[in-house]
């Protein structure tokens, strides 16, 4: 009997991740360490690269380098304020990063560390068969983000 989840199975599920727009940044840290992002379970995973590459993220946050999007603050009436410092989204883990946006930031890298979930095209070259066309793999794969 086959495992339940199996690294086809995983390389499949990243599609359905280029159907998002904005990511959280423990998802984006998941997904950049080759980790589905309900693998790290509710709590915050932690090793010293997760760390690192989440450290990294807030950097770019805080210096500007990174476009957001200001989910809210809620507040004792149920209401949300918005427009909160990016220290606080960030604390209280109420902000989505831009893809667009944080695929600029990685082309901008002074390491190559191109995480697959941003870079569908690479990730389709890797597992064609050789002499087989992107054009024909991204019809066959289901191009979805159109």
């Amino acid at each position: 009997m086959a495992p339940p989840f199996s690294v086809s199975t995983a390389q499949n599920c990243l599609r359905y991740w280029d159907l998002a727009d904005s990511l959280k940044i423990n998802m984006i840290v998941a997904l950049w360490c080759g980790m589905e992002p309900s693998d790290t379970g509710a709590e915050r995973l932690s090793t010293h690269c997760m760390d690192a590459k989440r450290a990294a993220i807030e950097d770019a946050l805080y210096s500007g380098r990174l476009d957001y999007i200001d989910e809210g603050i809620p507040t004792g009436d149920g209401t949300l304020w918005m427009g909160g410092d990016v220290t606080e989204l960030v604390q209280k883990n109420r902000l989505r990063i831009q893809r667009d946006s944080l695929r600029r930031w990685f082309d901008d890298m002074p390491i190559d560390d191109r995480p697959s979930f941003l870079y569908q095209e690479e990730r389709i070259q890797q597992e064609l068969p050789v002499g087989r066309s992107m054009t024909s793999a991204l019809s066959a794969y289901g191009d979805v983000r159109g």
